[in-house]
């Protein structure tokens, strides 16, 4: 680590030739944590690994002459966590191990999202104990690995010192095991991830600590925090509009400093029956918990009612949730579904209510 001290093991994911291997090194290095980054949707066979735990809770796998029980296995939106129970041979001594499977590195990229992977390294140092070793591996040891490690090294050093340098912590790494943070994108990462994890505040807590908060000091902590997300997101640079400012789509937005960033919007596919109509619509998909997709829209115009049913019909909406009321004198909110039980209505050839 920055220290100088032997803090973490970085490997290569197990093959199915040296998972014995894997596990011998877990309990010859007393790990505790085991940190498992990968690309599980991915369809590149070197950004795959082997399966080194058990599939099921409450079963085990031998590995040689370790037993591995796997004791729990939590799902979250960012990542899996699993507990495991390791035993070697006759002896009777058990050692517990935490494993943070964190599903998503492309091979020689990066998470798109700084914020989750801080969140995940906070609840790892808040388990990992002083003096145990940090095993981190992803397909080939370096990339992904690389820049874990120096994240979560560095986010000790910015609490400490007044100078932090990214390059220095790298090329220390490179001294033990070559091509730690294998690209450029990489590198690129640990800059915005390591400004994520300055300006974020520390804003976990169990729900038992939540449960205990009064009122006074829950009011303190949703507005520090809401004051810095206002802040943060001030400095976000990557979030083009292109298609909200474009004179074409311009007039189907409500509100002119609300528009749907490029990468997150739903693109229309439906054709359409108005002229000059496009794939635009002011609309936003995010992720809930469960990592399903939510589409976030505002109020129609009348203008854009088909837009609407387009959406709903492109990205096949079984629920819509409407959190604002139909005022019969503002002509600008309209209502889009038919009068009377039982109406149908008409707004393009495609789309039918």
């Amino acid at each position: 680590n920055h220290q100088g001290k032997v803090s973490f093991i970085a490997a290569q994911g197990p093959r199915e030739g040296t998972k014995n291997d894997f596990w011998r090194m877990v309990w010859k290095e007393d790990v505790e944590t085991i940190v498992m980054l990968v690309d599980k949707h991915g369809t590149e066979q070197h950004s795959k690994g082997t399966q080194y735990w058990p599939d099921r809770v409450k079963t085990s796998e031998e590995y040689c002459d370790i037993t591995v029980l796997l004791m729990e296995s939590t799902a979250f939106r960012t990542h899996t966590v699993r507990k495991m129970n390791v035993l070697k041979g006759n002896e009777k001594v058990l050692t517990s191990v935490r494993q943070y499977e964190i599903p998503c590195w492309k091979y020689g990229g990066v998470p798109s999202e700084p914020a989750d992977l801080i969140s995940v390294i906070k609840q790892i140092k808040n388990h990992q104990k002083g003096g145990k070793h940090l095993l981190v591996h992803c397909s080939n040891g370096v990339g992904a690995t690389g820049a874990f490690i120096s994240l979560y090294d560095l986010m000790d050093v910015i609490k400490t010192k007044k100078e932090v340098s990214v390059f220095d912590v790298i090329e220390g790494m490179r001294k033990d095991r070559v091509n730690m943070v294998l690209t450029k994108l990489q590198y690129l990462f640990i800059f915005d991830a390591l400004l994520e994890a300055v300006l974020s505040p520390d804003s976990q807590m169990s729900c038992d600590q939540l449960k205990k908060l009064d009122l006074s000091a829950i009011k303190k902590k949703s507005k520090k925090e809401f004051q810095i997300l206002q802040e943060n997101n001030k400095m976000q640079e990557d979030f083009s509009c292109l298609a909200g400012i474009s004179s074409e789509n311009s007039h189907k937005n409500r509100f002119h400093d609300i528009l749907p960033v490029d990468k997150f919007r739903p693109v229309l596919k439906s054709p359409s029956n108005l002229f000059g109509s496009s794939d635009y619509i002011n609309a936003t998909i995010v992720k809930n918990i469960s990592e399903r997709e939510i589409i976030m829209t505002h109020p129609l115009w009348p203008s854009t009612v088909e837009d609407f049913w387009r959406l709903v019909f492109d990205y096949k909406c079984t629920s819509i949730v409407m959190l604002n009321t139909i005022d019969d004198s503002d002509e600008s909110v309209t209502d889009y579904w038919p009068g009377g039980q039982g109406g149908t209505g008409t707004w393009s050839d495609d789309c039918y209510l």
